[in-house]
């Protein structure tokens, strides 16, 4: 559970970067500043190991999470049984208060922060298609790794850029070692 631990961590520095932005658009999503001050809604964009290990660490903080998972036999087994059967995951129950859907419009309405769990190579298509439900003034918290090859540039100014949002977006990522299993 030492993962767990380190995404916790991660969490909890997230929550303080989070807490010095001045925008006050975004600080009223965030429960006056702090994610620990109320229940915020978390959309957990992915629901591979990484995506489900930050709604996990998300739930545990009691916050409302909903993932979004392109799979309705993932979205079934998350919502009817707690257990993403993905990545050998069968055996480890979520807690009760993440939720999934394949409706992106459905899993950001109202959410405070979008987690970003997705493959880099697919973000910017993804983020394109999905421009007109994706909230503005909500944080985007990135947690793909790597450089986007088509552009052949950082994976923010992907997102952010054409082949993306093309906006400006409140954006964040978090990153740390990558372990191999």
């Amino acid at each position: 559970m030492a993962a767990l631990d380190d995404l916790q961590a991660a969490m909890d520095n997230l929550q303080h970067a989070m807490s010095e932005l001045k925008s006050p658009k975004v600080n009223t999503k965030l429960a006056g500043n702090n994610l620990s001050d109320a229940t915020v809604k978390i959309c957990v964009l992915g629901a591979g190991a990484f995506g489900t290990a930050m709604a996990t660490v998300a739930a545990r903080n009691n916050h409302e999470v909903v993932i979004y998972a392109r799979d309705q036999a993932v979205v079934d087994s998350i919502n009817n049984d707690h257990i993403n059967p993905k990545y050998k995951m069968e055996t480890f129950t979520l807690p009760s208060n993440i939720t999934s859907t394949t409706n992106v419009a459905e899993a950001v309405a109202g959410a405070g922060l979008i987690m970003h769990a997705l493959p880099a190579q697919k973000s910017p298509d993804f983020f394109r298609e999905h421009k007109d439900v994706i909230p503005d003034d909500v944080i985007i918290c990135s947690t793909a790794k790597g450089l986007y090859l088509r552009s052949k540039c950082l994976l923010s100014e992907a997102i952010l850029g054409p082949d993306g949002l093309d906006r400006a977006q409140p954006m964040a990522f978090l990153s740390g070692v990558c372990h191999p299993s």
